[in-house]
């Protein structure tokens, strides 16, 4: 059953009906004929606006993703296994082979580690630069509060959970994504 003409006219009527109460609002925005009824764009997140941190780990991980599947590729002939497939073989490789594999992926490790290292004091500059801490102001008072001596036999009123303030959330989550790099690595 087809109902595709009834899911339009009902989307035209609620369109006209929500023109009607904004003009009758005094609103004067101006509106589409068709509302997008389609929901919203999805965000890139391998492209996030405006964080440097981010974007560099992105980066960095598409250079890691890149270097598995070189390593991945020449695994085969670098352990002289057979090809895949009935009659073929594989191709050799020799030890003059293996030693400038050897030396070109470690110079990609070691690059790649250099950029996780140079990402980590990326994030604690971008930490640095960050306003004081609200978090540790809340927790001072708290402290403050109960070693007060007045409160001693007094039943201590229930506290709410302290809030994470932005720069410890932003903290945890470069930390996460600098040890998510080195386990990737």
């Amino acid at each position: 059953m087809d109902v595709t003409g009834t899911f339009r006219r009902l989307v035209q009527q609620a369109a006209s009906a929500a023109a009607a109460a904004a003009e009758a609002a005094g609103s004067r925005e101006k509106r589409t004929a068709r509302p997008d009824i389609l929901p919203p764009r999805r965000p890139d997140f391998a492209r996030p606006a405006g964080n440097v941190f981010l974007c560099e780990a992105y980066i960095i991980a598409r250079h890691l993703r890149e270097v598995r599947q070189r390593i991945l590729g020449i695994r085969p002939a670098y352990l002289n296994l057979p090809a895949s497939g009935a009659g073929r073989r594989g191709a050799r490789l020799s030890d003059p082979e293996r030693d400038e594999i050897d030396r070109g992926i470690k110079a990609a490790v070691c690059q790649v580690l250099d950029r996780i290292q140079a990402l980590g004091e990326l994030g604690a500059a971008q930490l640095d630069a960050m306003p004081a801490d609200e978090g540790a102001a809340e927790l001072l008072r708290r402290l403050v509060g109960a070693l007060d001596p007045r409160r001693a036999g007094a039943p201590s009123e229930p506290q709410p959970p302290p809030r994470l303030s932005r720069r410890d959330a932003a903290a945890a989550l470069q930390s996460s994504v600098v040890w998510w790099l080195n386990a990737r690595l």
